[in-house]
This record gives C-alpha cells, sequence and structure tokens, in this order.
C-alpha cells in the first residue's frame, strides 16, 4: 500500500501553509523560501538600526558637548585607534573569504568597524554647529525612509545598474581629487555635495532591493552582516553630504 504524504496523514493540515501544492503553485517550498528571505531582510534592517543609533548618537553628541569637543580637537590619540581599527576591520570582513558569514567573528568585525566609523563621523561634526547637524541628522532619516520605501514598492529593478553606478562613482571620486587642488569655490563645492548625495541616494534604493526576491542580482541570506554594511556605508556618506550641504549653504 502506497504511503500517504505526510500533509494527508497529519491532523492539523492548514491549506495556507501550502502542503499538497507543487512548488510553482506556490506550495510549501516557496512559502518557506519567502520566510526565509523576510528573516534575512529583519536581520538585516535590526543591524542596521542599531549601527545608525551609535553613529548618529555619537554624531550628535560630540556636536553638543563643549568639554568632548576641546578633548576631541586637543588629543589626537583616539583617531590612531579608529582609524586602523576601520581599515583592518573591513579588510577582515570584505577581503578575507567568507570571515562576514562566520558567526561570531563577523558581528566582532561589524562592531569594530562600527564603533570605529561612529567615532570618525562625530570628529567630522565638530566642524558644525549641533542645530545643522541635527537636521542633517533629521533629513537623512527622511530621505532613507522614503528612499526604502520607494525601493520595496517599484516594480523597476534596479540591482542591475550596479555597474552604472560603479562607474558614477569612480568619475565622482576622481573629479573630488582633481577640485581640491582648485581654488574654493562655493558654488562648485555645493554641486560637489549634491552630486554626491544622489549617487549614495541611488546606492540606497539599490542595495534594498539586493535583499529582496524576485530580482536579477540578490544577495544570499548568509550576507546579512555584508547588507547590512552597505546600506550603512550609504546611509552615513548621504548623511555626510547633506551636512556638507547645509554647512555651505550656511556661510
Amino acid at each position: 500500500m502506497e504511503k500517504q504524504p505526510y500533509y494527508q496523514r497529519t491532523s492539523q493540515y492548514d491549506p495556507e501553509m501550502g502542503y499538497g501544492k507543487t512548488e510553482e503553485e506556490g506550495g510549501y517550498a516557496t512559502y518557506m523560501e519567502k520566510q526565509v528571505r523576510h528573516g534575512f531582510i529583519r536581520k538585516v534592517f535590526s543591524i542596521l538600526a542599531i549601527q545608525l543609533f551609535v553613529t548618529f548618537g555619537c554624531a550628535i553628541g560630540f556636536s553638543s558637548s563643549a568639554s568632548l569637543k576641546t578633548y576631541l580637537t586637543t588629543n589626537s590619540w583616539p583617531f590612531y585607534i579608529a582609524f586602523p581599527g576601520m581599515i583592518g576591520s573591513m579588510i577582515g570582513l570584505l577581503c578575507c573569504g567568507d570571515m562576514h558569514r562566520r558567526f561570531p567573528y563577523n558581528y566582532m568585525l561589524l562592531s569594530i568597524f562600527t564603533f570605529a566609523e561612529s567615532y570618525l563621523v562625530g570628529v567630522t561634526t565638530l566642524m558644525y554647529e549641533t542645530e545643522t547637524v541635527l537636521i542633517a541628522v533629521a533629513l537623512t532619516g527622511v530621505l532613507t525612509a522614503a528612499l526604502v520605501g520607494y525601493a520595496f514598492q517599484t516594480k523597476y529593478d534596479f540591482t542591475t545598474q550596479g555597474g552604472v553606478l560603479l562607474c558614477v562613482l569612480i568619475s565622482f571620486i576622481l573629479f573630488g581629487i582633481m577640485a581640491s587642488f582648485m581654488p574654493y569655490s562655493k558654488i562648485a563645492h555645493l554641486a560637489f555635495a549634491s552630486v554626491g548625495a544622489l549617487i549614495f541616494a541611488c546606492y540606497i534604493v539599490v542595495d534594498v532591493q539586493l535583499l529582496m526576491d524576485g530580482k536579477r542580482v540578490q544577495l544570499s541570506p548568509d550576507d546579512y552582516v555584508l547588507a547590512a554594511l552597505n546600506l550603512y556605508l550609504d546611509i552615513l556618506n548621504l548623511f555626510l553630504y547633506i551636512l556638507q550641504i547645509l554647512g555651505e549653504s550656511q556661510r
């Protein structure tokens, strides 16, 4: 006698789970794949939220504390710890095989990178007023939320535009290096910062869609640390360019 499948033998048969259906019909395999993908997205955004909380907390705290400003501007030793820590942890995550997938080393390296980057971003905000930093944080939050919402809702697949964005970014960096040798121009600095903000706004959309299912290019659920790192750097760069725009407009 032919053995009955489990979904026919169990007394807790749930048709919504897709038991008894093929994968093309939305069966259990498809359901579980979607659940894994949704869990992956939740994990990435949870890690990202902690990273941004630490970094923006440092940015606001450094810019609003007069005593901390004085200490950081007269003592450079934390920089000589943070900068090598940032470079070393990034190399560990990106250039050491599958280290970004190996728990707990991936979390350790990501934590080192986050704290080091938070210090460097906080030091950058020392040259701006606290109100300017708060406005930049608020604008970054609003823009990021809008871009993430757009990335999830649009039917257009932006993951195929990664090569184009990379070429634009390289050209932008080379132009920035050449512009550093030119005489100061407020308009040129505003234009440069605006283009930088636009580039990383596009990167946010692309990197969010890399998390999603059904796109031509997508990250594996095992790459949750790499995905969080990508989005973290996109948002930080967007914040720094918005901060630069606000600072230039107030001069």
